[in-house]
């Protein structure tokens, strides 16, 4: 199981980021539905898609693998 902190500090806010496809493989097998992603409404939290915005860097850690901040 992935466990995750209560405050994630670094997270690359709207998905801009560059990963391998490997490192994230748990996001890519889950059988999402397509219901779980209603039109973005300017929520400020609570909805699937910013806990997958939040989880990339514990995802990708989660399977050995680490992130760097490109400024």
């Amino acid at each position: 199981n992935i466990q995750f902190n209560e405050e994630v500090s670094h997270f690359p806010a709207g998905n801009m980021l560059w990963g391998r496809v490997e490192s994230f493989k748990q996001l890519f097998q889950f059988p999402f539905k397509l219901y779980l992603f209603p039109p973005e409404k300017k929520q400020l939290d609570g909805t699937i898609m910013h806990a997958i915005e939040r989880s990339w860097i514990q995802i990708a850690e989660y399977n050995g693998y680490t992130y760097k901040e490109i400024e």
